[in-house]
């Protein structure tokens, strides 16, 4: 369980990613976890799809990230999907030069921002999400037969330094749950694409009444406010970006978190499970059962790049080094999973029938027995390496996840 001696993110860039965290909670009231993943997938160069009913501050989360992260108003923008939204009206077009119609210019659309917000994704036609598909997987557009980097290198001066830098390019996606009228389901391809799937939590009574009285103009309960950029300089924000991007990537885990990870991933894909690493030979055969009994389609290496970034964002960014990468991977598996997996059409009958077995009280509502499936998943996956297992099931407990009696 010891560190591989990767060095640990400077001490002034962990100021500043709380600094971030202070300045988005001064106005987004009990969003801390949502918005320590959505630093998360920053940094690990992933992008975000944000689930939950309508009203639930999503357009005002991320303009106040991109705000508290230092970047110009502009850098974010929001796209209405809906479905009469055509694929131009997303990357942009060729217009006329000052009216002459012999002469074209490329005139980017509103995708050409740092931040972006796509709004009610699966409201679009597949044509339309085939355009984001592009833009999300390979950081460009495609117009009239020309490509169009998203993320050109910028010319950044700070600390008597200067220099080209790639700026970030990452979709927060929001989602409507599939139950509204009006929607349907990313296709594979393009769900993949994102990181985590994130659910917006409904707030407290607590988190409500802060909400009301700031909206209302009433005399905030707490200290707080606007939020404010944690830095003047865009260029230095965009340096510290570069410079902690780069240290998460550099973080080497313990070996048994990625045994755990791979064991995951082949745990997903039927007949896979009898090559998963430190499983004893009964829990192996047990774990294949399982697969073959609720997935009908697993994961792929997309997923297991995704919990290596995550984990190594969430140990270094929030835990202190990699050698708490196990801890962290039991934290951000169920974001990367939720939106992988296709399971078998009558899982939650089946469930039902097992949780009357394995569970002192079975998980309520949908999304519970959902995040509690994939909690199993990632128990059961856990390498038996000395105290590995019990770290893991401890650090699901710590965040809410349900887990079986036995």
């Amino acid at each position: 369980m010891d560190g591989q001696g990767s060095p640990a993110l400077h001490r002034n860039d962990l100021d500043y990613v709380k600094a971030v965290l202070d300045g988005v909670g001064r106005s987004m009231y009990g969003l801390d976890d949502v918005v320590r993943l959505l630093i998360v997938a920053l940094y690990g160069g992933g992008h975000v799809l944000l689930e939950g009913n309508p009203g639930l501050g999503k357009t005002q989360l991320v303009k106040t990230l991109c705000a508290s992260l230092g970047f110009g108003d502009e850098r974010w923008g929001r796209i209405q999907f809906t479905p009469d939204l055509m694929p131009a009206d997303i990357t942009g077009t060729k217009m006329p030069v000052n009216g002459d119609m012999a002469h074209f210019a490329f005139q980017p659309g509103p995708v050409f921002r740092w931040l972006l917000l796509a709004d009610e994704i699966n409201r679009a036609t597949p044509k339309t999400q085939s355009a984001m598909l592009e833009a999300m997987a390979e950081r460009q557009v495609t117009v009239l037969g020309e490509t169009h980097s998203l993320t050109p290198e910028t010319s950044v001066s700070y600390g008597g330094r200067s220099g080209m830098l790639r700026p970030p390019f990452m979709v927060l996606a929001t989602q409507n749950p599939i139950d509204q009228e009006g929607v349907f389901d990313l296709p594979e391809a393009q769900a993949d694409r994102f990181m985590f799937k994130i659910r917006m939590p409904f707030p407290s009574a607590a988190v409500l009444s802060q909400i009301v009285r700031k909206d209302a103009g009433l005399p905030a309960a707490k200290a707080g406010g606007e939020s404010a950029k944690t830095t003047g300089n865009e260029d230095e924000a965009l340096t510290r970006f570069d410079r902690i991007r780069r240290a998460i990537r550099a973080l080497d885990p313990p070996p048994v978190v990625c045994d755990h990870i791979v064991n995951i991933v082949l745990a997903t894909n039927r007949g896979a499970a009898a090559g998963a690493a430190g499983l004893e030979r009964r829990a192996a055969e047990e774990l294949d059962e399982w697969s073959r009994r609720y997935i009908e389609y697993g994961a792929g290496p997309r997923a297991a790049t995704a919990l290596m970034l995550g984990a190594k964002g969430w140990a270094g960014l929030f835990l202190g080094g990699a050698d708490q990468a196990g801890a962290a991977l039991a934290h951000i598996a169920l974001p990367v999973l939720r939106h992988r997996l296709k399971l078998v059409f009558d899982w939650e009958r089946r469930f039902e029938e097992d949780a009357k077995k394995r569970y002192r009280e079975a998980p309520l509502g949908r999304d519970n027995r959902h995040d509690a499936l994939l909690a199993d998943l990632v128990l059961r996956t856990a390498p038996a390496e000395a105290g590995y297992r019990d770290l893991v099931r401890q650090s699901l407990r710590a965040h809410g996840a349900v887990l079986p009696d036995r």
